[in-house]
């Protein structure tokens, strides 16, 4: 049952990933550069939603497929946000 749950909350988040792929014109993407914000939760509950830590190699993934002109920032929280990388060229 666990396994299932956990199957089912990463095959939410690669289609989120897609949606969000998508919903990005190309043409934009091509010309202008793009600020990117990476927020993860880093709450107790991460445990039991994510414990492979499948969010750490995602965002690595995400920030790979950033060009050369794009920018890029992470944000933690739990009950709080905090910011761990302010908006950064890659």
């Amino acid at each position: 049952m666990q396994i299932d749950v956990h199957r089912i909350a990463l095959i939410r988040h690669l289609l989120f990933g897609c949606c969000l792929a998508l919903a990005l014109p190309l043409s934009f993407a091509a010309n202008k550069p793009l600020d990117a914000v990476i927020v993860m939760d880093s709450s107790g509950s991460m445990a039991i939603n994510d414990p492979d830590r499948m969010r750490v190699p995602a965002a690595k993934l995400f920030s790979s497929l950033l060009g050369e002109q794009d920018r890029l920032g992470v944000v933690s929280f739990s009950d709080k946000g905090y910011p761990v990388v302010y908006l950064t060229p890659l």
